[in-house]
């Protein structure tokens, strides 16, 4: 009779240790999940706090934004913080200049000179910005495209090295640095049917600039200046970028705006944690608000260095 009971009593003790096993096992499973990367993660608007990620806690990115194309990104890893209808085809606007300035820096002297004669002038799509017959540095157009985004000087820049050989390059350039859903038919980012790109690829020009190019950068994150070129013109460069002194961290970037664009923006972030440099892309497409949205995401990011810096 004893013996009869000590067995029912083992029996029920190994039940009760098994279901305890499986019940451990399937709650780990579900639990478990790996960083989002821009080679696998998900098209729709998704965030990082619903991954299980490498550092002390995870931030929740419930921000209210007024864009339909969102990106951040990681420059080092390639990893994406939060991105909505990222793989979406649509015309990048003047960040489109970004792509025009790398094959004018690539391919051009910045010292070379310029001379805006008859032949370029009437090419010139506003002739606002620039003055007939005068002489003018390549350094100084690019200025004026990258700061007051002058489709005059782009375009100039453009003509110089041959207008259609200028696109060959451009495209040439985006699909050498894996910008596969993109197409160029004008160097200013003008709406066109054949000129469109997505956050996704946009996220790896503005990877190759900041690899690459730290003079853009630099020319990016400037004030207003005064260019003087050598007639003597004298061309007042207002930044496009009203917000600049605000953005904390801000390396550099490019807006931009057209009508099927809306407001957009590329801006390239660095975070410093012991004595290492931690880049971050935000790219904003189709925004009712530009300036509002990157100020957010950019208070977001300063306050989360501790985790972006795991990330």
């Amino acid at each position: 009779m004893k013996d009869s009971k000590l067995k029912k009593i083992i029996v029920l003790s190994a039940f009760i240790l098994l279901v305890i096993l499986i019940f451990f096992l399937i709650s780990h499973k579900t639990t478990s999940t790996s960083k989002a990367n821009i080679n696998n993660s998900p098209t729709t608007e998704s965030s990082l706090h619903s991954k299980k990620l490498p550092s002390q806690y995870t931030p929740v990115f419930d921000l209210t934004l007024e864009s339909n194309i969102i990106l951040i990104g990681n420059i080092e890893t390639g990893n994406i913080v939060f991105q909505k209808n990222a793989d979406q085809k649509t015309n990048a606007a003047s960040i489109t200049k970004l792509l025009s300035s790398a094959v004018i820096l690539e391919n051009v002297n910045t010292s070379n000179v310029i001379h805006i004669d008859k032949q370029q002038y009437e090419s010139l799509p506003s002739k606002t910005d620039l003055v007939l017959d005068e002489h003018i540095k390549v350094i100084d157009l690019l200025k004026m495209a990258l700061i007051m985004s002058s489709n005059d000087a782009i375009n100039a820049l453009a003509n110089h090295l041959g207008y259609y050989e200028f696109l060959n390059l451009m495209n040439q350039k985006a699909k050498s640095i894996g910008m596969y859903n993109s197409h160029f038919d004008n160097p200013i980012g003008f709406d066109s049917i054949e000129n469109y790109s997505t956050a996704l690829d946009l996220f790896q020009l503005g990877k190759y600039i900041y690899k690459h190019f730290p003079l853009i950068g630099e020319i990016t994150r400037s004030q207003a200046i005064t260019i003087t070129s050598l007639s003597n013109v004298k061309h007042l460069v207002v930044p496009t970028n009203l917000i600049i002194d605000k953005l904390e961290n801000y390396w550099g970037g490019k807006t931009g705006t057209t009508p099927q664009a809306k407001e957009a923006l590329l801006a390239i972030f660095e975070f410093e944690n012991n004595g290492k440099k931690y880049p971050y892309i935000v790219v904003i497409v189709q925004s009712d608000n530009r300036f509002s949205d990157i100020q957010k995401i950019s208070e977001w990011l300063s306050a989360n260095k501790p985790f972006l810096t795991n990330y």
